[in-house]
């Protein structure tokens, strides 16, 4: 593994523990979705829908909920949007 690499692991590993040391945001209308960073990553109500991602931005949720049909709330966030940028910049760097 390259130090770059690693150096992703790591930032990636600090994110996920900050985002699992505090207890799950359920988001509950479209208007509670609308109020996230755009960035922020949900897990929707997508079991029956196994070809779905399991996971979607919130921008992209609000964009499926406008698309489609579907139990798509309850919500619950999995990590904020600065986590995913972050997350997304270590693995740019790699």
């Amino acid at each position: 593994m390259t130090s770059n690499e690693q150096r992703a692991v790591e930032v990636l590993n600090r994110h996920w523990s900050v985002a699992q040391e505090t207890a799950p945001t359920i988001i509950h209308t479209v208007e509670e979705l609308g109020a996230l960073d755009p960035d922020t990553v949900i897990q929707p109500l997508l079991s029956e829908l196994s070809e779905w991602p399991q996971i979607l931005t919130a921008t992209g949720l609000l964009a499926a909920i406008r698309a489609w049909e579907g139990p798509w709330l309850p919500a619950a966030k999995v990590a904020e949007g600065a986590q995913v940028r972050a997350a997304r910049k270590a693995l740019e760097e790699a």
